[in-house]
């Protein structure tokens, strides 16, 4: 190490110029090496992208940078997943109207691509977003051959321009952010469609549970009428009856015994049963339950170009309620969340103390910056089979059952649920549970 400082120091003396150059390489490759190890750690697209852009406008020195991902379902303009510098409306906007055209010269350039260059192959008024915004540079973010996203930086403050070294370890950079990001994009698949199968053999159990619930109770009620007709032919046949009305009565009994024999039959299967719909009371820690929830979600969530967050405030005290149907009430929240926001849009999970009704509560938020629910609306969110029209308004499929069910298991465990909207300013879907007054 001594050695090839000396002789760095020796360059130096001899060529200022190739000496600097030979350290900025160093410093970038440097650079490089632990953004790729940064990179091996996360697995959510949005952190991701603040590792990238903090290291490219630090190693390369400009103040603005922006991120944008082009989503799996072939939407035309890219997803704003961060931007510094830069208004995040405003970042928004240039991935909206510039985002095509930049994809496609991405594609036929598959290299950095200055404002300038790019100039004569925008619109004026796209040229216009673009030099307003201070940015210098796009480049494109690719996975093998596939385009993932678009890299915006903006102009350096030493004033320099970028030069070939600048772009070529922008391009090494830019590769890393492609593989992190496909190799997330894998893995959340995974871990999504795991949670799907488990989310599909728990909706299997409950329709298996319903089943036995739906024959049981067809059981009784065809049973008791049945009764009734078995004895009473049985009497019949017993006293003493013409030839053709004692036919007749053979038919009614004999059928009678097949439809009881039936009867067996579907007892027996309902013996088979799913677990019933119990509420235990149970007193417990919910963070865990919340932290749980929040890994189980978090990267199907956020796969889907949505952000999802969890916090608490203060401390949360433990509660009295059934951990299993919180968990049950709470996904109810985050399906409706996922459903009814578009792509880009932020869900948070958040915990409290709240107070409500002159009582303390542990209050959960499902919040979302989607849409909004009109007021009229807000009353039929927990009717069951219930949707809102096909207008513009939170149309999606479904039974409509979600919402109504989560109002129906809090009620049971003396809980409540609450909605709060505004068009346009998204929706936040509230279980307020019982604090625990055991002290434990």
């Amino acid at each position: 190490m001594d050695l090839s400082i000396h002789r760095l120091v020796d360059l130096e003396a001899l060529d200022p110029e190739l000496a600097r150059l030979i350290r900025r390489r160093e410093h970038s490759l440097v650079s490089l090496l632990e953004l790729t190890n940064e990179l091996s750690v996360s697995l959510d697209p949005y952190e991701i992208a603040d590792l990238v852009l903090f290291n490219l406008m630090g190693h390369l020195g400009t103040p603005k940078s922006c991120l944008w991902l082009l989503s799996r379902d072939e939407r035309s303009e890219p997803i704003l997943l961060r931007a510094y510098g830069i208004q995040a409306e405003k970042a928004a906007g240039l991935g909206a109207l510039c985002g095509p055209k930049m994809c496609s010269l991405m594609c036929e350039r598959e290299g950095p691509l200055e404002v300038g260059e790019a100039a004569e192959l925008l619109a004026p008024i796209d040229r216009t977003l673009v030099e307003r915004a201070g940015l210098a540079l796009f480049a494109p973010v690719f996975a093998r051959t596939r385009l993932l996203g678009i890299v915006a930086l903006g102009n350096r403050v030493s004033g320099e321009t970028y030069g070939p070294i600048d772009k070529q370890i922008l391009q090494c950079s830019l590769g890393a952010l492609g593989v992190a990001v496909e190799n997330t994009s894998l893995y959340s698949n995974v871990a999504e469609k795991n949670r799907q199968l488990a989310q599909a053999y728990d909706q299997l159990k409950e329709n298996d549970r319903l089943k036995s619930e739906f024959l049981r109770n067809v059981n009784h009620e065809l049973r008791t009428p049945l009764t009734v007709i078995l004895a009473y032919s049985q009497w019949l046949l017993s006293e003493e009856a013409d030839d053709s009305k004692k036919e007749f009565l053979e038919t009614i009994h004999m059928e009678g015994k097949k439809l009881n024999g039936l009867l067996e039959q579907l007892l027996d299967l309902s013996a088979v049963s799913a677990e019933t719909l119990e509420v235990t009371l149970d007193e417990f820690e919910l963070e865990p339950v919340l932290e749980q929830l929040f890994m189980n979600r978090h990267l199907g969530i956020t796969e889907g170009l949505r952000e999802f967050r969890y916090g608490t405030t203060g401390e949360i005290p433990r509660v009295r309620a059934d951990r299993h149907r919180v968990h049950q009430i709470l996904e109810a929240f985050v399906d409706n969340a996922i459903k009814f926001t578009p792509q880009g849009s932020k869900i948070w999970l958040r915990a409290s103390v709240a107070t409500f009704g002159g009582t303390e509560w542990v209050r959960v938020d499902v919040q979302d910056d989607g849409p909004g629910i009109p007021a009229p609306q807000l009353s039929e969110l927990f009717v069951a089979f219930h949707q809102g029209d096909g207008s513009t308004r939170r149309v999606q499929g479904g039974l409509g059952v979600g919402l109504p069910l989560a109002r129906q298991m809090a009620e049971r465990m003396g809980a409540r649920v609450e909605v709060e909207s505004e068009v346009g300013k998204g929706a936040t879907f509230s279980v307020f549970l019982p604090i625990s007054t055991s002290g434990e």
